[in-house]
């Protein structure tokens, strides 16, 4: 954001797309969403309002697709809460795609923050958590211009059924004229 203190420098950047540094992460608002199958009186409108979750008969594989409230946020964690008051009922093969405004991309770099023993399969993009995994936290290099997420779920813990109460999703909507870069990691 512009430093009114160093306001050439800024004005600098805005017009030459340089880096700006020490911008906020914050949850997204999600104002819609669609799924594959919904199983009665457990829709994916229950996951914007936190009222239940979604549930989805065990129709494997399972899909569920959130919308961001604006276009072209640029996108870096997601968190999937399921099953908060069950021992069953939770995720434990999962995959996400980024909706962009030019198509579907794949997260790279992905980051399995909870559980600890979360395993991400580079080859299928697929995340593998322990059996009662309550609260999925994955966070991946920064994706720009996105509108939107979709959670796949592949296996879980019980009867092929889950259900996921919440999803969040953490990013920044840069300012008008800025475009913000995140180096690559290394390794």
């Amino acid at each position: 954001f512009a430093c009114p203190s160093l306001d050439e420098p800024n004005t600098l950047a805005a017009t030459h797309k340089m880096t700006l540094v020490n911008n906020t992460i914050e949850k997204l608002k999600i104002t819609s969403c669609t799924a594959h199958h919904q199983q009665k009186h457990w829709p994916c409108k229950n996951t914007l309002i936190v009222a239940g979750g979604w549930a989805f008969s065990g129709k494997l594989p399972a899909w569920i697709q959130s919308m961001l409230e604006k276009t072209g946020y640029q996108v870096s964690r997601v968190v999937i809460t399921s099953g908060q008051g069950r021992n069953t009922h939770h995720p434990t093969v999962i995959q996400l795609e980024l909706k962009g405004t030019s198509g579907w991309i794949d997260p790279t770099w992905v980051r399995i923050l909870k559980p600890s023993t979360g395993v991400f399969q580079q080859s299928t993009g697929r995340i593998s958590v322990p059996k009662g995994t309550k609260i999925i936290d994955i966070e991946f290099d920064p994706v720009d211009e996105i509108i939107g997420v979709k959670l796949h779920i592949f296996a879980t813990d019980t009867s092929n059924n889950a259900i996921v109460e919440l999803i969040e999703v953490y990013g920044m909507l840069p300012d008008e004229g800025y475009v913000l870069h995140h180096p690559a990691p290394t390794g």
